[in-house]
């Protein structure tokens, strides 16, 4: 068997400037190593080189990474001193419904142990020939970096021997830790990239530090603050130039301002804003800056907020192609309007447009991109996997805790500044119940009600829709299956439903049943030999329908292609006019 490789890279960003030459002012010793940690010039610091360390396993081949791309870009050669490789694949969390798991499911998580040893050939380092450098390794980065341990990402590459870099499976962390050495050996750990978005400090709005400079009436349109100039003009949401700002239970819109930071008049001023009340304020009183969507898109707030209030950057996702077809395909009708009046982390925020929008973000391992999927039925023919042809092994596993008979949807807020859980401040409250989950002889008899508190869903079409999607999937009790598959079939994608025959579902005979199952984890096992993911049990329609565009034909004169991704009325009976199943509202 072709023996397998890893290679681990961690990934510096550092200054490209010279010490002491041209905008750098940094004099003294010793030089810096183009660190913000080592750097004695931070006004002017930059992170616009970049050092590569990689790493192998004692013995393992290794593919040529000793390259120099540029003067400020250092690929250094590999070093053998990587011990053990631990990782956890990220899963999916379905329109973030699973309560049990954060909105963005589980995140990609790696811990890798390697041994320390003294360092002294300083690749990369500017000025190595001015100094003799002594220490380990591990011990000489944490130095060098400081406080920017975070700012390391680490590239985890898998393959076989012989393969390049560049045809290895490659896994994207951010590094979360790095241990100091201890017994020879030290370590490193890592999250996915999303794990930025579900950090507790990631919120939205952020915090904003606003006063009144003067005080003011329930009548007063022009507004004197203090605060620096961000906070005022940021956006947060898609009103444009009109802003939104909180004073106590009063939510003040704005459209403009005039001044010299600090000192800045709001102007354009509404009292009593968003379904608020007009009050007086003091002198001093405290402003937080409003995060408000009006008539958005789920899934174009979600991407706003992501990449406008976290550290993420847009070569991140996905979504010139992938976000935007899922999203003008399948959710075009879906629409909200909501409004954030104090910091509340980003996680929470976009898991609540999740399951309101209806579809699901997660971290793709082998594309390394942040990924949307509509909740919606597939476009073709779910792939089958047999024992027989496919399956290495599999394994059933049942969660009767997540198993709902009824949802039961608040919505329509009213006055934004009222707790979120507040049953009186919403126009409108619409329960979905399957009557015979709840009988006796279903199950236990229990009422398993999932309440939803919405900010943004303001149609009852919306909340008829969110209500029947989580029945459909979790009426009955969840199942999901574990499955080792061989690597031919390794083009299976999370997201993907599979029609899966295995005798660890039957019928009640004894004989296998196949039955859909939607990917929501994908793991590399042994590279080029198989891998494993985790599927979640899946209602699948016969015929889902599709909105169609303006000039679509109908049904008599539409073409078998035509008539795959559409909609189409049916008869009396159910079925189509020439004796077809019906199409299904999704």
């Amino acid at each position: 068997m072709t023996r397998p490789v890893q290679i681990l890279e961690l990934r510096q960003a550092r200054c490209d400037l010279r010490f002491g030459v041209g905008t750098c002012t940094a004099t003294g010793s010793p030089k810096c190593f183009q660190t913000f940690h080592t750097c004695g010039a931070r006004d002017v610091y930059n992170t616009d080189g970049q050092l590569s360390w990689y790493f192998t396993r004692p013995g393992d081949p290794a593919p040529r990474t000793a390259d120099l791309p540029s003067a400020d870009e250092w690929h250094g050669p590999t070093i053998p001193i990587l011990r053990t490789v631990k990782t956890n694949p990220a899963r999916l969390n379905i329109g973030a419904a699973r309560e049990s798991e954060g909105p963005y499911g589980l995140r990609g998580e790696v811990s890798i142990a390697l041994d320390d040893f003294e360092f002294r050939n300083q690749f990369g380092d500017f000025y190595a020939s001015e100094r003799t450098v002594r220490g380990s390794l591990g011990r000489l980065l944490l130095a060098w970096l400081g406080e920017a341990v975070p700012q390391l990402e680490m590239f985890l590459y898998t393959g076989v021997e012989g393969d390049a870099l560049a045809d290895m499976t490659a896994r994207q962390y951010d590094v979360t830790n790095m241990d100091p050495p201890s017994n020879g050996q030290w370590t490193i750990s890592g999250r996915d990239p999303l794990d930025r978005a579900g950090r507790k400090k990631a919120t939205f709005p952020r915090a904003t530090d606003i006063t009144l400079a003067t005080a003011i009436n329930s009548s007063t349109t022009t507004i004197d603050v203090i605060g620096v100039e961000a906070d005022i003009s940021d956006a947060f949401g898609n009103t444009g130039a009109t802003r939104y700002i909180r004073f106590g239970d009063e939510i003040v819109s704005y459209t403009g301002y005039t001044g010299t930071e600090p000192d800045w008049t709001l102007s354009g001023v509404i009292r009593g804003a968003l379904a608020t009340v007009a009050d007086s304020h003091s002198v001093d009183a405290g402003g937080q800056r409003v995060g408000h969507y009006l008539d958005s898109p789920y899934w174009q707030a979600a991407y706003d907020v992501l990449l406008n209030h976290t550290t993420l950057t847009s070569d991140l996702f996905d979504y010139a192609t992938g976000w935007t077809y899922e999203g003008t395909t399948y959710l075009s009708t879906m629409i909200g309007t909501g409004t954030w009046t104090s910091p509340t982390p980003v996680e929470d925020v976009t898991g609540e447009m999740m399951r309101d929008g209806m579809f699901s973000l997660w971290w793709d391992e082998r594309s390394q991109l942040i990924k949307m999927l509509a909740n919606r039925q597939p476009t073709s023919t779910p792939q089958e996997i047999t024992e027989r042809s496919n399956i290495v092994a599999s394994a059933i596993q049942r969660t009767p805790g997540d198993r709902l008979t009824r949802v039961t949807i608040n919505y329509g807020r009213g006055n934004p500044t009222l707790s979120i859980d507040e049953p009186g401040n919403y126009e409108n409250v619409r329960a979905r119940i399957d009557g015979t989950a709840e009988l006796p002889s279903y199950a236990d008899g229990s009422i398993r009600d999932q309440l939803i508190y919405s900010r943004m869903i303001r149609s009852d079409f919306n909340s008829i829709l969110v209500g029947v999607l989580l029945l459909q999937r979790y009426v009955e009790t969840p199942q999901y299956i574990d499955l080792t598959l061989a690597y031919k079939d390794a083009d299976v994608q999370i997201g993907d439903v599979l029609s899966v025959t295995s005798y660890d579902v039957i019928d009640t005979l004894g004989n296998p049943l196949a039955k859909p199952w939607q990917v929501i984890e994908w793991e590399e096992v042994e590279p080029g030999a198989k891998y494993r993911v985790l599927g979640q049990s899946y209602t699948l329609f016969n015929r889902p329908s599709f909105i169609m565009a303006n000039d679509a034909p109908d049904f008599a004169t539409a073409t078998d292609a035509e008539k795959i991704n559409a909609c189409f009325i049916t008869e009396n009976d159910g079925t189509m006019p020439d004796g077809s199943v019906g199409y299904v509202l999704q």
